[in-house]
């Protein structure tokens, strides 16, 4: 049963009793609550939530015009005019978290009743991710979007790999020990053995494959439970709403916002980003991805230079994991082109002048806007290629490894005379090979990108490896070697292009995926290429009176044999689980989007 967060009572409160934070300075308020101690868990929020039925249902008509207090209305950026909705952050604090949780009488942050009244035992939660997003949405699909990329970040820890080593190791154990009860059966003239079952071979790897999918379908329930203790730096429930001075500050450098940035602990920033780029248009947020790109990454006198990997997530999925559907990725795509950081607004004039004027100290807003449209752009890329992943892991290896498998073997099968056969192999093999070295030249090319990126530090932005998420790398800079006159480095990404021809990070993700998918095309089909020239050795310099020759040659007929049963279960599974994944792959329903994600994390 959830547990549900306790209505606080409109009872006079002293101004000096430990309930009530009214009259405290900033200094008194951060020292006894750090903001780095201010996350809200998904849980408390998915509890909020739930408890009160009007922030889900939809019952609020969309107008045209600013709904006073309230804040803007959602419809002004994405719903029609009249169409119903539901609550946004502005009404969500306003007639739920400051009447029943925050009231006056007492005036702390939601983060700081949660501490005093929800978990008094464990206190504050340090902060994991830092959110960037805007009031206008729909607080519905803001905890949706949260509950996506947290749940993305525990599955991502899921040994996924290691529950598929596991199944092929276990699908040669269940074929080795088949083959051998099968050759019994089926005596040991080689004439015979090339008749054994592969529908009895495939139904054993099939259960294999069954116990295999269950346990990583187990692993992947409790993972996704760990996601409800992943905690978020929300400035709607960490700012303290009656004492806003507090969060600002004075500057914007030592604002709450940038505090919260600067923390050692955090992990992440998210940006919770809509069709139209909303977050764009909002000063605050444009400042926040400023802060994250610009500002960090050079460090300062009070902090050490850091860089945080930036997530863009919506209520749909990560975009950059290509949990989209074509249409908002295209809207996105436009959207993107209309970026304009000095024409972005806040709430208050002051807070557009400072944040404004601290911008202008780094860089200009062109070069700003130039940066969020390749943070964004890299993360569509991302998207588009994700996509596709599935259709060259699912079809391309599988069929790949079972085609070069099953031609060398029906090839050394076919052909009678030893002379013939053996230069038909010598010629199979040396096509085999080139192919394989392209696979190696694949991975050695990505290996020297990324040697050129660590040299000369120029890389603008890159994914991480397999391609998940849109970041800056450790070793990446936006910024030219020689700082200026106030101490800050101006940033020259398109300089950059000019003088080094590297490929662009997109480029490097495509060849990362595709040695990988080569790779394993050649896992699966090395032990057969192996087990060949031996083979052929044994073939051609037989004789009639020779048993250990003769038993060598019916050993490795059964190998040869059993490792083709392997290459035809790993097409099957492959193109069936290919199918599945593009039957779902835009499906809303729950289940679909569980599978979905763990077909897409399998080899990525």
């Amino acid at each position: 049963m959830a547990v549900q967060l306790p209505v606080l009572a409109r009872s006079p409160v002293a101004g000096n009793s430990p309930s009530s934070r009214k009259g405290r300075r900033r200094s008194t308020s951060y020292g006894l609550f750090p903001s780095d101690q201010r996350g809200v868990t998904l849980k408390e929020l998915l509890q909020l939530r739930d408890a009160h039925e009007e922030i889900s249902e939809a019952q609020l008509g969309c107008t045209s015009q600013p709904q006073g207090f309230c804040g803007p209305c959602v419809c002004q950026n994405t719903l029609q005019e009249g169409t119903w909705r539901r609550m946004n952050l502005h009404e969500v604090m306003n007639e739920v978290v400051l009447q029943k949780y925050c009231h006056d009488l007492r005036a702390f942050s939601f983060a700081e009743y949660l501490k005093t009244f929800v978990r008094p035992d464990s206190g504050g939660r340090i902060v994991q991710t830092f959110v960037s997003h805007w009031w206008g949405e729909e607080f519905c699909n803001l905890i949706s979007s949260l509950q996506r990329f947290a749940e993305s970040e525990c599955i991502k820890r899921q040994a996924l790999r290691l529950w598929a080593s596991f199944h092929a190791v276990a699908i040669l154990i269940v074929n080795a020990f088949l083959s051998k009860r099968l050759a019994k059966v089926y005596g040991a003239h080689l004439e015979n053995l090339r008749g054994i079952d592969i529908c009895v071979v495939i139904l054993c790897n099939s259960a294999v494959s069954f116990c295999t999918l269950l346990l990583m379908l187990l692993e992947a329930t409790c993972r996704r439970r760990q996601a409800l203790e992943w905690s978020f730096w929300i400035c709607a429930f960490a700012n303290n709403q009656y004492e806003l001075e507090h969060a600002l500050g004075g500057t914007v450098d030592q604002s709450s916002f940038a505090i919260a940035l600067r923390n050692d602990f955090l992990k992440s920033m998210v940006c919770v980003i809509d069709s139209d780029c909303t977050i764009y248009k909002r000063l605050w947020c444009t400042f926040e991805l400023f802060y994250a790109t610009y500002v960090l990454p050079r460090g300062g006198e009070n902090f050490q230079k850091k860089r945080l990997p930036i997530d863009f997530v919506n209520a749909d999925g990560i975009i950059s994991q290509g949990g989209l559907s074509q249409q908002v990725l295209f809207d996105i795509k436009s959207a993107i082109t209309q970026v304009k950081s000095k024409e972005a607004k806040a709430s208050k004039a002051e807070d557009e002048r400072q944040i404004h004027d601290f911008i202008a100290k780094s860089t200009t807003h062109e070069s700003l806007d130039m940066t969020l449209k390749e943070i964004t752009k890299l993360g569509l890329d991302s998207a588009g290629l994700r996509r596709r992943v599935p259709l060259i892991f699912y079809f391309f290896a599988p069929v790949a490894s079972f085609t070069l498998s099953g031609t060398m073997h029906w090839l050394l099968l076919a052909c009678h005379e030893p002379d013939r056969r053996f230069r038909s192999f010598l010629q199979f093999t040396a096509a085999t090979y080139a192919f394989l070295s392209m696979a190696a030249i694949s991975v050695i090319l990505v290996l020297c990108f990324s040697s050129f990126e660590i040299k000369w530090k120029k890389s603008a932005l890159s994914g991480p490896e397999g391609g998940s998420t849109p970041n800056l790398t450790p070793n990446s800079s936006h910024f030219s070697d020689a700082p200026q006159d106030d101490g800050w480095c101006t940033p020259n990404v398109t300089e950059f292009r000019v003088r080094i021809s590297l490929p662009s990070s997109y480029t490097r993700l495509q060849i990362r995926v595709f040695a990988k998918a080569i790779t394993y095309t050649f896992v699966l089909a090395g032990p057969g290429f192996l087990l060949a020239p031996p083979l052929l050795c044994v073939e051609r310099f037989d004789s009639n009176d020779s048993r250990i020759a003769r038993g060598w040659l019916q050993f490795l007929l059964n190998l040869r044999s059993l490792w083709i049963s392997v290459q035809i279960t790993y097409a099957c599974a492959g193109l069936c689980a290919g199918i599945m994944y593009f039957l779902v792959r835009d499906s809303e329903r729950y289940t679909a989007k569980a599978f979905r994600g763990i077909l897409e994390d399998v080899w990525l």
